[in-house]
C-alpha cells in the first residue's frame, strides 16, 4: 500500500517539476531566439536602407557596425550591377547570392561555409513624359532588385550552443528533481508509514493483551460448570480467578480508552490550581499501598499554582505515583520534589528498586513495551508511561525518566506555569 502511495506521490512530482523545468527552459530558448531574430531583421533592415545607388557605398556608421554584410543590386538578367561589401569575395560569391534572392525573395543561404541572411526589394524607375495636350503621362519600370546579406553565422552556432546547453541542464534538473523527490515522497510517507505499523502492532498487542485473562476466565467457567452441584464456597477459588481476570480487564480497557482519549482529543481545558495540593492529595491516596509495603517517603514540596487542566495534571502525576510505589521494593523509598520558576513547574518521583536496564530505557514510552523487571507484575499492561507521555505532550510539557539498575529511577515531569 505505502510503496504505491511513494510511487504515486513520486509521479505526480515528476510530472509537475518536470513540466514546469521544460516549459521554464523552452521559455528562456524561444525569448532568445526571438530577441536574436529581431535584432538580425532589425540590422540588415539599417544595411538596406544603408547602400545608395548614386553613392555606391555603405554609410561610414553602417561599415563600422556591420562587418560581415553586403549590399548587391540585381539587374533584369539576374546578373550583379553593383555591389556594397564589408568582406572580400569573388564576383562567384555574389552571383551565388543573386541566384539565391531570384529564387526566394528573403531568407538564408550558406555561401562559403558561412550562413547569411537576407532581404531583398525591387528598385522601380518611375519616369515622367508629355503628351501632345502637354498632360503628364507616368511610365513605370522594374529596374533592378536591391538585397542585402548579413552573416548570421556566430548567432546560429550561439543559438545551437544554447538550446544543447538548455536540454543538457534540463536532463540534469529532472534527474536531480527525481532523487528530491524519491528521497521527500519517503519522508513524506514515513510517518503514515509508521503510524500503520503502530497500529497494527497495538492491535495485535491489545489483543494478546485481551485473550490472556479472557482465557482465564473461561477456563476457570469451564471448570465451574463441569461441578453444578458444588456450593459457591467450595467454588471459590474459580471464581477469585474469574474475578482477577474480569479486573485484569477492566483495567486493560480504561488505559486503552485514555489512550484513545489522548489521541481523539484537540483541545484541554486551563484553570488556575495548586498543583501543590493535587501532588499532596495523591500521596494520601497512596497511604494504604505504601504503610503496606513499608515504603519511606521523602516530600520537599513547593507551594506552585499553574494554569493547566487539572484533571489531566492529576491522572498524569498519578500514573506516575502508582509506577513509583508499584516497583518500590518493600521498605524501600520514594522520593517527591516539587520546584518553581518562573516559566516552570518540575516535578521529579523518585523510587528504590530493580529499577529499567539500560536497554529497555529508550523503550519505555512505546505502548505495550514491558522491560525485564516489569514484564511478570500482572497490572502492568505497558500503557502506562506511553500514556503519561502522551498526557504531558498534550498539556504542552515533557516527561523524561532516567534509572540505574537495582538503585534508583527518576522521573522527571515538566510543565509550563500558563500554558500558552
Amino acid at each position: 500500500m505505502f510503496k504505491k502511495l511513494k510511487t504515486q506521490i513520486l509521479f505526480l512530482c515528476m510530472t509537475l517539476t518536470s513540466l514546469i523545468v521544460v516549459v521554464t527552459f523552452a521559455a528562456i530558448f524561444v525569448i532568445t531566439l526571438t530577441n536574436e531574430r529581431t535584432g538580425e531583421s532589425k540590422q540588415l533592415e539599417e544595411i538596406f536602407d544603408s547602400y545608395h545607388s548614386n553613392k555606391g557605398s555603405f554609410t561610414e556608421s553602417i561599415t563600422q557596425s556591420f562587418t560581415a554584410s553586403f549590399v548587391i543590386m540585381i539587374d533584369k538578367a539576374g546578373g550583379v550591377s553593383d555591389k556594397s561589401s564589408s568582406v572580400t569575395k569573388p564576383d562567384s560569391f555574389y552571383e551565388e547570392a543573386a541566384k539565391a534572392v531570384s529564387e526566394r525573395a528573403t531568407g538564408e543561404i550558406k555561401l562559403s561555409g558561412r550562413i547569411w541572411k537576407y532581404i531583398s526589394d525591387e528598385q522601380i524607375e518611375v519616369k515622367v513624359e508629355f503628351d501632345n495636350d502637354e498632360s503628364a503621362v507616368i511610365n513605370t519600370a522594374n529596374v533592378e532588385t536591391k538585397a542585402a546579406f548579413l552573416d548570421v553565422t556566430t548567432s546560429r552556432e550561439a543559438t545551437t550552443r544554447l538550446g544543447r546547453l538548455l536540454a543538457i541542464s534540463a536532463v540534469v534538473v529532472i534527474i536531480l528533481i527525481f532523487f528530491i523527490s524519491l528521497f521527500f515522497s519517503r519522508k513524506a510517507v514515513r510517518p503514515a508509514e509508521e503510524a500503520w505499523e503502530k497500529q497494527k502492532q497495538f492491535v495485535a498487542y491489545a489483543s494478546h493483551e485481551l485473550k490472556t485473562p479472557l482465557t482465564i476466565i473461561m477456563s476457570n467457567i469451564g471448570v465451574l460448570t463441569a461441578s453444578p452441584d458444588e456450593t459457591v464456597a467450595s467454588q471459590m477459588k474459580w471464581l477469585q480467578r474469574i474475578q482477577s481476570g474480569c479486573d485484569r480487564m477492566n483495567g486493560l480497557i480504561k488505559e486503552l480508552l485514555l489512550l484513545a482519549q489522548m489521541d481523539a482529543e484537540h483541545e484541554t481545558k486551563a484553570e488556575t490550581f495548586s498543583i501543590s495540593e493535587v501532588l499532596t492529595d495523591l500521596l494520601s491516596e497512596e497511604a494504604a499501598r505504601i504503610k503496606q509495603k513499608q515504603i519511606e517517603v521523602t516530600t520537599k514540596i513547593d507551594d506552585a499554582t499553574t494554569t493547566s487542566d487539572r484533571d489531566k495534571v492529576k491522572q498524569l502525576l498519578s500514573i506516575l505515583l502508582d509506577n513509583a510505589v508499584k516497583y518500590a521494593n518493600d521498605s524501600g523509598s520514594v522520593e517527591l520534589l516539587l520546584t518553581k520558576s518562573a516559566r516552570f513547574v518540575e516535578i521529579i518521583i523518585r523510587n528504590s528498586g530493580d529499577g529499567i536496564a539500560a536497554k529497555d530505557l529508550p523503550m519505555v514510552f512505546e505502548r505495550f513495551y514491558r522491560g525485564e523487571n516489569s514484564a511478570g507484575k500482572e497490572d502492568s499492561y505497558g500503557l502506562g508511561l506511553p500514556l503519561a507521555k502522551a498526557i504531558a505532550e498534550k498539556l504542552g510539557g515533557k516527561v523524561t525518566i532516567d534509572s540505574v539498575p537495582n538503585e534508583m529511577t527518576t522521573v522527571t515531569v515538566r510543565l509550563s506555569v500558563k500554558r500558552d
